[in-house]
């Protein structure tokens, strides 16, 4: 996978229709099953999570992707 901040601002796009529908169960079997970082417990409690609270505050002011072949790389303006 290309380093994001590599990827031209011409290469990324806002439109998400090509991305597969991605739900709750799918972060939590990524975040749980290939990082040790995270266990049930945390993913449980999400909304604690500093990045959520960001989020939810409005600090995430662009979200752009690229598509690599079916893999998205999503980029984000905070």
């Amino acid at each position: 996978m290309p380093d994001p901040f590599s990827i031209p601002e011409s290469k990324l796009t806002n439109r998400v229709s090509g991305v597969p529908p991605l739900g709750i169960d799918d972060i939590f079997n990524l975040l749980v099953f290939k990082s040790s970082e995270y266990d049930k417990q945390k993913i449980a409690s999400y909304k604690a999570f500093e990045e959520y609270a960001l989020f939810e505050d409005g600090y995430v002011q662009d979200l752009k992707l690229h598509d690599l072949n079916g893999h998205f790389i999503f980029v984000e303006k905070v």
